[in-house]
């Protein structure tokens, strides 16, 4: 009965544990995105002066 309830414990172990790293990774993926568009954006506003005379032209 003990074996049961130590395999018992390491599985409910690995499926929280899953759980915490996916929404964790989840997260930092979340995160990472926001980061990367607001760097991506910042740039794209500090490089749009030599770009603004392309699109005047349209």
């Amino acid at each position: 009965m003990k074996a049961v309830l130590i395999v018992a414990g390491i599985l409910a172990l690995a499926i929280i544990g899953a759980f915490f790293i996916s929404v964790s990774l989840g997260v930092a993926a979340i995160i990472g995105g926001v980061f990367f568009l607001i760097v991506f954006g910042v740039a794209l506003a500090r490089g749009s002066s030599d770009e603004d005379e392309l699109y005047e032209d349209e």
